[in-house]
């Protein structure tokens, strides 16, 4: 199946970080928008089904870069 294929994106080590930087801003924009008083029921659950995809595809990424990352520089 197509969209279960595993793809393999080449890119800068700092370009990696930029895009784990712009992930961890989609996912703080979904956890604002739930905290919002003022939007519907709807909302709410959209967005917390958004939030989950997004934490799931920024915890992947982040797992695979810092298993690329050497020994002295992995985060703990």
């Amino acid at each position: 199946m197509l969209n279960q294929e595993m793809r393999t994106v080449t890119m800068s080590r700092s370009d990696m970080f930029r895009v784990r930087q712009a992930l961890t801003c989609v996912v703080l924009d979904f956890q604002k928008e739930i905290a919002d008083p003022e939007i519907t029921e709807d909302c709410r659950q959209i967005a917390k089904s958004s939030l989950a995809m997004w934490e799931r595809i920024r915890s992947e990424f982040t797992a695979q870069l810092d298993a690329q990352e050497p020994e002295e520089f992995r985060r703990k």
